[in-house]
């Protein structure tokens, strides 16, 4: 069976959708990130690979080797910026200025952030066009709260979790931006911004909707913060690169904690067969590229990143950990270091509709 050929994925039109990351340590989940958002019909794809002591740049590098769609970038040159993740952003603006035209699109986004269209089917130009090409479009981030078992595939049949009202932002190619965040854009001029969800976004605050959605609408994001109990702590020890002093990253408020106010839990659905389909390609796509022994080796290191950050944070005083209190409860700690880090499962299933 010949590998997919992701350039016919989106059959209806010529415009493209190129897609932005930066990524810093994250070798063990490149690759299902990428495969997801060229399976629907996202090209180019540029990953700035900054600061990473892992074999993120080697992951990168064998899929660019058979996959002409991605390309691997360095974001080393960066350090030194306020933010190396909107460095690399304002960079991938200036490349593209020359492969796409002002009817493409660019969409910026973590490894951890899945596009996903609500029918799991339609490419990212379907929804678009669907939409009337909007100039700028926002997608509602779904946190993910179902993806208990280390490293599991990045989709299930059945998945559950909570609306928010923070959005990331698909962008026409050539707008004028006067600036960058995060999670959306600021242009010159204001201009309307469609909403995928349906939820209302003001220019005020063009980062997020007034409240999390109620309905998913024709796609969102899919938003794998926690992922196991493991890869949350080895998480947690990658800190955040704009405050190198602090010991682990502290935008984080417990292992299945959301901040503010708790949403309803959502479930999210897809038929057998759809998802039958997307693993066989995604199944391929890590025999073809040659990165499925390097997947399971990157999968090593995390459990090793994550004792270690057990470790330290076990070697801290009584008044120490107190302050890291919030980011290390709902977890079992004493479980996952007596499993030496293979403890698994989903400790907080529940029942939803």
């Amino acid at each position: 069976m010949p590998l997919v050929n992701f350039q016919t994925l989106a059959q209806n039109t010529n415009r493209k959708v190129a897609i932005v990351a930066a990524a810093r340590n994250e070798a063990a989940y490149l690759a299902d990130w990428i495969f997801h958002h060229l399976y629907f019909g996202f090209s180019p794809v540029l990953v700035y690979v900054n600061r990473s002591t892992d074999s993120s740049a080697e992951v990168v590098r064998r899929i660019a080797a058979v996959v002409p769609e991605v390309q691997l970038l360095s974001g080393d040159g960066f350090e030194g910026k306020n933010n190396v993740q909107l460095a690399a952003y304002g960079d991938a603006r200036r490349r593209l200025r020359c492969g796409l035209t002002r009817q493409d699109y660019v969409h910026f986004a973590d490894i951890d952030e899945f596009w996903t269209p609500a029918n799991f089917d339609v490419p990212v130009q379907g929804v678009l066009e669907s939409a009337g090409w909007p100039k700028i479009a926002s997608f509602n981030w779904f946190q993910l709260l179902s993806d208990g078992e280390p490293f599991a595939p990045p989709m299930a049949q059945r998945q559950y979790g909570q609306h928010h009202h923070l959005v990331k932002t698909t962008i026409r190619q050539g707008l004028p931006v006067i600036r960058q965040s995060v999670h959306t854009v600021r242009t010159a001029w204001p201009m309307k911004r469609w909403s995928a969800s349906g939820a209302h976004i003001s220019s005020r605050t063009p980062y997020r909707t007034p409240n999390a959605p109620q309905s998913f609408g024709p796609a969102f994001i899919l938003h794998r913060l926690f992922r196991s109990p493991i890869e949350y702590l080895a998480m947690l020890g990658r800190g955040r690169p704009a405050f190198q002093e602090k010991l682990f990253k502290d935008n984080r408020y417990g292992y299945r904690q959301l901040e503010g106010k708790a949403e309803p839990m959502r479930a999210f659905h897809i038929k057998s067969d759809t998802l039958a389909q997307y693993e066989e390609a995604r199944i391929e796509f890590l025999g073809r590229t040659g990165i499925a022994e390097l997947t399971v080796q990157t999968q090593q290191n995390v459990r090793r990143e994550a004792l270690q950050v057990l470790n330290q944070y076990q070697a801290l005083s009584v008044e120490e950990k107190q302050r890291w209190s919030l980011q290390f409860r709902n977890l079992d700690l004493a479980g996952i270091s007596e499993s030496g880090g293979e403890k698994s499962g989903d400790p907080f299933a529940r029942k939803i509709p």
